[in-house]
């Protein structure tokens, strides 16, 4: 997936992202127009590849980075083009007439970091390289960047992997801003911004329905086990995609191994194609070939503790699923394993082994 970042500058308007946000809100897309500098000509002769844009589509997005270094936000991007809808566009466009190089079509957006500049800077922006400026890190001091900027992330993330709509939530109230700062503060500290967006929503809003009830023994507790296991999907996807993926590239015969994905019959190779249950990640690394592979490249502490960290979790998961009524001692244990209060670190351990794995994928590349 192609990345890119914009600086928008409050200059032209003051509620930049709040006047998109209410046009996304309303009609479920946005036009984001990059606006031409009056600087061009004293700026880097360095473009971007307009042309390279042409293949974006819904199928196809792109990530459009937004930030004025206060905030940060990521957009899923579905269409370039140089004209557009004007109702779809915020009216400041036309009434300040502003020339705008080029549209992008925004169906979704997820505010990643709130009016923190510390945490852009140093888990974000310090995450982008920048290709075509000799592929370093970028450099918010003393640069020279024309935007949009190609970024790559050393740290791969893709935003929208589910079909879940991120913007009709996208400005939180206090409490959920005061849970998830206590999450990533207390229990994952900075490396909970590299959870995926999804699962650090989901693990929000259980422990604001757990907080909520949990002097009510009587409280069906079946939607907040669903939301801790819907955390627990996404980033063990997101780890079985990186994993794979090295598995693969150490040993050819992995790619060709077949699993079942709710019942469809699928290749490793097809993996990111597909979003399987928990029980699939049991059966792969069951799986000879698999774990030969994980044995031979001295990888097991890669997979330690996934089968029993998994079970963990599915065992009240699936009752909530299909058998009814969760209770608070059940809440209680699966709350404590996600969230790594005891011996477990469910959700920890898949982020920080994702990580890892991703290290070395970058430096065999």
């Amino acid at each position: 997936m192609q990345n890119l970042l914009i600086l928008f500058n409050p200059y032209y308007q003051k509620d930049v992202i709040d006047s998109h946000i209410a046009i996304l809100k309303d009609r479920g897309a946005v036009g984001f127009g990059k606006i031409k500098s009056k600087l061009t000509s004293l700026s880097t002769p360095k473009e971007l590849d307009w042309d390279s844009l042409s293949s974006v589509s819904s199928t196809s997005p792109l990530q459009l980075f937004l930030t004025d270094y206060s905030s940060l936000f990521v957009a899923k991007v579905v269409s370039v083009s140089a004209e557009i809808d004007p109702t779809l566009a915020p009216s400041y466009y036309q009434e300040k007439s502003l020339e705008v190089e080029a549209w992008f079509v925004i169906a979704d957006m997820i505010e990643l970091v709130h009016k923190d500049f510390e945490k852009i800077r140093d888990l974000f922006l310090a995450n982008f390289t920048t290709p075509d400026y000799g592929n370093h890190t970028y450099a918010i001091y003393g640069n020279s960047y024309q935007y949009p900027l190609k970024v790559e992330m050393k740290n791969e993330i893709n935003y929208f992997t589910s079909n879940e709509l991120f913007y009709p939530n996208i400005y939180k109230s206090d409490e959920f801003l005061s849970i998830k700062n206590n999450l990533i503060s207390y229990v994952f500290g900075d490396l909970g911004y590299r959870l995926h967006p999804e699962s650090l929503e989901n693990l929000v809003f259980a422990e604001m329905e757990f907080e909520k009830n949990k002097e009510d023994k009587l409280y069906d507790f079946t939607g907040v086990a669903m939301r801790y296991g819907k955390a627990l999907e996404m980033e063990a996807y997101w780890f079985f995609s990186f994993f794979l993926s090295l598995l693969m590239r150490k040993e050819e015969r992995v790619s060709n191994v077949i699993f079942l994905a709710y019942g469809q019959k699928t290749k490793v190779s097809d993996f990111k194609k597909v979003y399987p249950g928990l029980g699939a990640y049991k059966v792969l690394l069951a799986n000879s070939i698999i774990a030969k592979t994980i044995r031979d490249n001295q990888l097991k502490w890669a997979s330690k503790n996934i089968v029993d960290n998994i079970t963990i979790i599915q065992r009240v998961r699936n009752r909530a699923a299909h058998q009814g009524k969760i209770s608070l001692n059940e809440i209680e244990k699966m709350r404590n394993a996600i969230l790594g209060i005891g011996e477990n670190q469910v959700i920890f351990d898949f982020l920080r082994k994702r990580l890892e794995i991703n290290k070395i994928n970058m430096g065999n590349n």
